[in-house]
């Protein structure tokens, strides 16, 4: 039996606090760079599009809140329709940020061309999230690096240790002349 939609917009809302949390930590434990990771690694879903019924009850909501334009010509059923062609592949949560931007901004009911302008401005939430994250993983790998060739540097660290980095760490800290390639493998230099 499939979760019934509010429930499983809340797991993912509460999966993305955790993330949106353990991002705005200055360092990131082990568990938390697990978590980020895990984050990545599952697929990017898009949102499903919205209902026809959505769209409609976004539209009835947009009508009530805004005054319709003196120039409209055009029989209520057609520019429904209209507005069902160029609306109806965008997602409920895009919809909701059109809906919200209109009455927030507009005083007349938009053409479909102007929703759709106000759609270009919309950004889902998970795409800005994963690229956070990925981010943060950045800057955390970065400062282990950082961290290992300065334990390099001040000879703090054993030849078992560097062997145990990854193998690009090894030719950077040869360029850095804290190691050296001997019989295809890397070294640590005598100090």
């Amino acid at each position: 039996m499939d979760k019934p939609k509010a429930v499983t917009d809340l797991s993912r809302r509460s999966t993305s606090q955790e993330i949106t949390s353990i991002l705005t930590k200055p360092e990131l434990s082990e568990s938390d760079e697990r978590a980020l990771q895990d984050f990545i690694a599952k697929p990017f879903i898009p949102e499903q599009p919205a209902t026809t019924d959505e769209l409609l009850f976004l539209l009835r909501q947009i009508s009530v809140a805004t005054a319709k334009r003196d120039d409209v010509l055009v029989d209520g059923k057609l520019k429904v329709a209209v507005y069902i062609e160029q609306l109806a592949s965008y997602p409920l949560a895009a919809l909701e940020f059109m809906k919200r931007e209109i009455i927030k901004h507009s005083k007349w009911m938009p053409l479909p061309s102007e929703c759709l302008e106000v759609l270009e401005r919309y950004r889902p939430e998970q795409a800005g999230l994963r690229l956070s994250v990925e981010s943060k993983l950045t800057s955390a790998k970065q400062a282990k690096l950082s961290n290992a060739m300065r334990r390099l540097k001040l000879g703090e660290m054993s030849a078992d240790e560097f062997a145990s980095l990854p193998k690009r760490w090894q030719q950077i800290a040869d360029t850095q002349g804290h190691a050296r390639f001997v019989d295809g493998e890397y070294v640590l230099r005598k100090p």
